[in-house]
């Protein structure tokens, strides 16, 4: 296979490894997938590049099948649920000022600016848009910001009959709480910075193999990463560049995201994801395939 790296080369990836079979509850899919050795990658807001800003619909369908796509979801004035990391509009669209202070109708006629700040053709995108824009075997995690009502994000999740490949990551007590409720055989990811911190989640009622630990690289602990994936959670390491530097905006390099996956991650996201699945390649590491939407 091809594929277009954000340096507009092509370059050919290894061999991904074989489809694996999927049960119709994630938890089962990601626990086949570390059975098998695979390290996954998650492309943050849909890996912007020149031309193609985060969070946008064309980012998102640029990307090749095997990757988790990762969006922010902030809610608008009228309560639409918007794809926006920042609170404000100022860095990724024509518009100023509060996600929360405008209308939807306001808000999708901007246009959105790339990673360099180059203004593109695309609009901005909600929720329902993305959902209904990719595949019924692509794995989506939700960040939910602040001040969004989980149950609108589950409405729209269920409407698009997409419970089956999303990921919800809250950071919120009564979120995780009113998903379990709602959604109790949901894939949750928090952060888990301790043991006493799992335990406190299992005390809520999730299980260990719905749940992803999430660290950022800066937190990287292969002791507690080694116990987490023991009880059977899946540890998620964000190695992402700020978006405010426009001048950092490039890949890890390639041992940076090898040292990762040799501390215990099970997936690694990535502003760079298809550089990060060939630096994972050039170390032997399985990838894994797109989900067999036959068995979803």
């Amino acid at each position: 296979m091809t594929i277009l790296l954000s340096g507009c080369a092509t370059t050919p990836l290894p061999t991904a490894a074989p489809q694996l079979d999927a049960s119709a509850a994630l938890p089962a899919y990601f626990a086949a997938l570390r059975a098998r050795g695979a390290t996954i990658v998650s492309a943050h807001r849909g890996a912007p590049r020149p031309g193609y800003p985060e969070n946008t619909l064309a980012a998102y369908a640029g990307l090749p099948d095997g990757l988790i796509v990762e969006t922010d979801i902030r809610p608008t004035r009228d309560g639409v649920l918007m794809l926006s990391h920042d609170d404000t509009l100022d860095r990724t669209t024509t518009l100023s000022g509060q996600v929360s202070a405008h209308d939807w109708s306001e808000i999708r006629q901007a246009r959105t600016r790339d990673p360099l700040g180059v203004l593109t053709p695309y609009s901005p995108a909600t929720l329902p848009d993305l959902l209904t824009a990719t595949a019924r075997n692509r794995i989506i995690q939700l960040d939910i910001k602040e001040k969004v009502s989980i149950d609108a994000v589950m409405d729209a999740v269920e409407a698009a009959a997409a419970t089956h490949r999303v990921i919800y990551l809250s950071y919120a007590d009564d979120q995780i709480r009113r998903i379990i409720t709602r959604q109790p055989g949901a894939v949750i990811a928090t952060v888990i910075p301790s043991i006493a911190r799992l335990n406190e989640l299992t005390a809520l009622g999730l299980r260990p193999q719905n749940l992803h630990a999430l660290f950022f690289e800066s937190a990287i602990n292969p002791a507690l990463f080694a116990h987490l994936r023991a009880q059977g959670v899946m540890v998620l390491v964000a190695a992402t560049q700020a978006e405010d530097d426009p001048t950092g905006w490039r890949p890890l390099p390639p041992e940076r995201y090898a040292a990762i996956r040799k501390a215990g991650a099970d997936i690694i996201v990535s502003d760079f994801p298809l550089e990060a699945e060939m630096a994972l390649h050039a170390t032997g590491a399985t990838a894994a395939t797109s989900v067999d939407e036959q068995k979803l």
